[in-house]
This record gives structure tokens, sequence and C-alpha cells, in this order.
């Protein structure tokens, strides 16, 4: 469902077996993270990497983003039921001090939006709600951060891209 590559390394995150495949490909080896309590996943979605090759990876079921290491051992849990209610994507600035958690909610419910956080996992603020309008979000899924700190978040049901400054105001649409 996810999928992220970083200095030699590809994340691929398997809802079905509950971990992260991790291929790394100097090396020729595979391994897996997410299977040891306290880091364990009960349905990872959406993956990001920082410069430090941390990796966030949000899990659907536990409503939450669990963070690991480059060696894939757990360092802490971002978010909680209070926040997320179905986090299916997440994003983060190379530096690592801003994650965006897309929640994609259920069908029925407004609250679809981005949810971010500091790099200690403090919720800052969110972004949107369901809607047509800009800003605005339709079954939002996946988030990527370009290299300039833009936020772009694919939102599926209103078959567009929409892109955000840091702070989370709209900077532009397409499709």
């Amino acid at each position: 469902y996810g999928v992220a590559a970083l200095n030699g390394k590809i994340y691929v995150t398997d809802s079905v077996a509950r971990n992260v495949a991790v291929f790394d490909v100097r090396r020729r080896k595979l391994y897996y993270m997410g299977v040891q309590k306290p880091g364990d996943l009960a349905k990872p979605s959406g993956i990001a990497l920082d410069k430090a090759m941390n990796v966030y990876v949000a899990d659907v079921s536990a409503q939450k983003v669990n963070v690991y290491d480059h060696l894939g051992l757990f360092l802490r849990s971002i978010g909680s039921k209070e926040d997320l209610e179905r986090p299916t994507g997440v994003a983060v600035n190379a530096e690592g001090d801003r994650i965006y958690v897309i929640d994609r909610s259920y069908n029925e419910n407004t609250n679809q939006r981005v949810v971010v956080y500091n790099a200690e996992g403090k919720k800052l603020f969110t972004i949107g709600e369901r809607g047509i309008k800009e800003g605005q979000f339709n079954v939002p899924v996946q988030g990527a951060v370009g290299p300039d700190g833009t936020l772009y978040v694919l939102d599926a049901g209103n078959f567009r891209v929409q892109a955000f400054d840091r702070d989370g105001k709209f900077l532009r649409a397409w499709g």
C-alpha cells in the first residue's frame, strides 16, 4: 500500500502481514519492521522517511503513526485515537520536525483532513475538512513533502492534488 526508498533501501507496507518489508539493496538483505511490541503494527498503510532515515508508518487500525530508526527499532508513536480516525498516509519534511498525517476518516464523516505534528509528536494544527473548495478534501489518501517544504496531498475523491505551505496555507491545486 505504501512505498518509500532512500539510500539503497526500499520500504513497503503490508497491511495483511502487518509489517513493513525492508529491502536493503546494497547488502542484498530483506528484513521486517513493526513486528515486535511496543512498535507492532495492526494495519500499516502510508510510509515516509526523513533525512536521518527515520521511518514513519501510518497505522489505520491503531489510529497512530509509528516511528522507527534506520535499523527498524521502534522510537515512538505519534497521534492517538482522540486525534486520528483513519490515518491512511503520512508525509514528513526532511528535518523531521513537521509530520503530516493524512486522516481519511470515513465516508460519512466530515473529518477528512491533515493533522500536523512536530518532531516530539505534539499536535500543532489541522488542515482542511470535507468539501470541494480549495483546502478541503474528499477522501485524502496520501501525501508527500517536496524539497522546498511544500506539502502535496492526493485528494482522491476530488480527483486532484493540493499543495500547502509548511503552516497549512493553501497554495494551489491541479487535477
